[in-house]
């Protein structure tokens, strides 16, 4: 998640703010539900903005 924040930062300010999800799979533990949602959310950020600034994006 660092790194995905670290690319987002020449593009703009990062302030992570947690929001509870009520909606994720029942069997995930709290920590692995943290580490994956933070982890889509700033990679698909990052992504976004590559895409948007017309740079390339590796997969």
């Amino acid at each position: 998640m660092a790194e995905y924040v670290r690319r987002i930062g020449p593009y703009a300010k990062v302030q992570m703010i947690e929001v509870p999800d009520d909606m994720a799979p029942e069997n995930m533990c709290p920590a692995e539900e943290q580490q994956l949602m933070r982890l889509v959310l700033v990679e698909h950020v990052s992504r976004m903005m590559r895409i948007n600034r017309g740079e390339p994006y590796h997969k």
